[in-house]
């Protein structure tokens, strides 16, 4: 019970209560999972009691018998504390794949400890008081003495047998042939409370055994014999063209959700320079990120692949080869480059655009900046890196496809000088300083690049690379945790507005070729954000065995072991998605139109 409301509270925000009575739901479906492991560390309970009663005067045997029980349970709670956080990051339980993330995002750690250090101190903490209980227990020698007597043998048979039975009753599926699984999660509770119910280690060991390759899922899905509607769209934009031999230039902002930057949102922050630039600019109100990593963002926005294959490689042996944003705009004169101030290779950012065909990635490094009064741990403070990046941009050939990518706003969102000032002029939220603080960079920033030739003729986009993972968000749903600001500028103010139609990321590089007067089949999306004419518009998001599919008012969770849906929900009447609808038919159609599509632009592996 304390590891279930430990992962509860952790993740909160994610599991919060639609009514009090859903507890005993939970409750329910919690106890089919967890009994499978009370059931173990019973079994392994009575072994030591049984090696304890047939050799009551060899204290050795006694003293590691119980050391071992307290070891695993003692690893089992470690377990289901890293399994709350990891759910907490990456939305999904851990699997076989989860050593590989962590591995890969092992540069985080630091930051994830001082956001979280009164949990790692309260766990240090309890960690001595279990060795102090253990060694504790080895000096009192009463407590391993044990008489085992005819009546001893009956209580451990009937404890054994009425053990077996509640597990075989546990584990059975009586509505279909098979055992528990993760997915039996449904038969107790909502599909927003299937995480919470099945216990962490459950999933990671049921990866391993079942050999459940959860990056695959996606192209299962693709390989089955589901009928998928391969019809698309081939016009053209009704803006193709109008934009060509313009400069595009992306701001990509890091860990930025849309309600902070809605002004009707309650949880709008303070940022005076982008909200002026807005009233200039054309923003999009209902976009929506193709992940939950910055490594998910970045590839949906220059490759536009997202992630719906959920695997570290770039290049994708199911990946049709093919020219992305870069190359194509290479091919066309353009000169290409990033900027990104980061001195760990964090979030694969430099094999993400080196593979979309971006040549030059100016890193600290490449810059040359080595002023300790503007390094941080793991970067260069935004206000020094966007100043020495707007020098340089001075010195890009045109027309050029360039961008930059800040840091001050990830978590611990406090990577920046002067912390308690902005904190002291913002609101009262997790990351309102951070954004404050990176309003001012982009201020001075564009104080100095509209200085330069080249500026009236760029494009300017701007993009969060996914959610916020601050805890006061106020709409932490599966609709909520995708919404992200994007908004494209042009100096000469040609396009301004605010559009409400769903876009999404992997929208972007078909909306920059066809802005500037590129044709290519070859892209996910093909679709521009610019057509507002355009109907049916729809974004789709992988959450680890779930797609996220959603249009202008619905949004459909599928799950990709089952091949089917299991809810619906209305966002616009129903941000926290409390209220369950019937599965839309047209809402469907459009999905399976969707995979049809995807399922061109990958290549046949089975």
């Amino acid at each position: 019970m304390w590891n279930k409301a430990f992962f509860f509270f952790t993740n909160l925000n994610s599991f919060s209560l639609d009514k009090s009575t859903d507890i005993w739901s939970v409750l329910l479906g919690s106890f089919h999972y967890d009994f499978i492991l009370i059931s173990l560390f019973w079994v392994i309970h009575w072994i030591v009691v049984l090696v304890n009663s047939a050799f009551p005067n060899v204290l050795i045997y006694q003293r590691v018998g119980y050391l071992f029980l307290v070891f695993l349970l003692f690893l089992y709670s470690i377990f289901n504390f890293l399994g709350a956080f990891f759910y907490k990051f990456n939305f999904e339980l851990p699997s076989n794949r989860t050593l590989e993330i962590m591995w890969e995002h092992r540069n985080f750690l630091g930051g994830f400890i001082r956001l979280y250090f009164w949990y790692v101190i309260v766990f240090i903490l309890s960690f001595i008081i279990i060795v102090y209980w253990i060694f504790n227990m080895l000096q009192i020698k009463d407590k391993w003495t044990y008489s085992f007597t005819i009546n001893n043998h009956k209580k451990l048979a009937l404890c054994f047998f009425v053990t077996t039975g509640i597990l075989f009753y546990s584990i059975r599926e009586f509505d279909q042939a098979g055992w528990l699984t993760p997915n039996s999660s449904f038969r107790f509770v909502k599909a927003k409370y299937r995480s919470l119910i099945v216990n962490p280690l459950f999933s990671f060991a049921y990866s391993y055994l079942k050999d459940t390759e959860t990056e695959d899922l996606f192209i299962n899905l693709l390989e089955s014999d589901i009928s998928f509607d391969l019809s698309k769209n081939d016009e053209k934009s009704s803006v193709f063209g109008q934009y060509k031999g313009k400069n595009i230039f992306l701001i990509i902002i890091e860990s930025a959700s849309e309600e902070n930057f809605n002004q009707s949102s309650p949880s709008k922050f303070e940022m005076p320079f982008f909200d002026s630039l807005k009233k200039h600019s054309l923003y999009f109100s209902n976009a929506y990120a193709n992940g939950y990593l910055s490594s998910d963002g970045i590839r949906a926005i220059y490759l536009g692949l997202g992630n719906l294959i959920l695997d570290n490689r770039v290049k994708h042996p199911y990946v049709l080869d093919r020219d992305f944003l870069g190359n194509i705009l290479q091919k066309q004169n353009y000169s290409t480059s990033l900027f990104y101030g980061s001195t760990v290779k964090a979030a694969d950012y430099w094999k993400t655009v080196g593979y979309s065909g971006i040549s030059e990635y100016f890193n600290p490094k490449a810059m040359n900046i080595v002023n300790p009064q503007v390094l941080e741990k793991d970067g260069v403070y935004d206000h020094a890196f966007f100043m020495t990046a707007a020098k340089k941009m001075a010195e890009l050939r045109e027309p050029f496809i360039s961008g930059i990518a800040n840091l001050s706003t990830h978590n611990p969102y406090n990577r920046f000088p002067n912390y308690s000032a902005y904190r002291n002029m913002s609101v009262s939220f997790l990351q309102a300083p951070s954004m404050l603080y990176f309003d001012d960079v982009l201020r001075k920033f564009f104080q100095t690049i509209q200085n330069y030739s080249w500026f009236n003729n760029t494009i300017f986009l701007f993009v969060g690379d996914h959610n916020s993972r601050a805890d006061d968000l106020v709409f932490r749903s599966d609709w909520g945790l995708l919404k992200i600001p994007m908004m494209i500028y042009d100096p000469q103010e040609s396009i301004t507005g605010i559009r409400d139609y769903t876009v999404q990321q992997t929208d972007i590089p078909s909306t920059l070729l066809s802005m500037v007067g590129i044709d290519d089949d070859n892209l996910f999306s093909n679709r521009c954000m610019l057509d507002s004419t355009e109907k049916n518009r729809t974004f789709i998001t992988r959450k680890g065995e779930f797609l996220l599919f959603g249009n202008d008012s619905l949004i459909l969770k599928f799950d990709l072991i089952k091949k089917g849906p299991i809810g619906c929900w209305n966002y616009k009447i129903d941000p926290h998605l409390k209220n369950q609808l019937a599965i839309d038919s047209f809402l469907l159609k459009s999905f399976f139109q969707q995979l049809g599509y995807l399922k061109k632009q990958y290549r046949t592996l089975y």
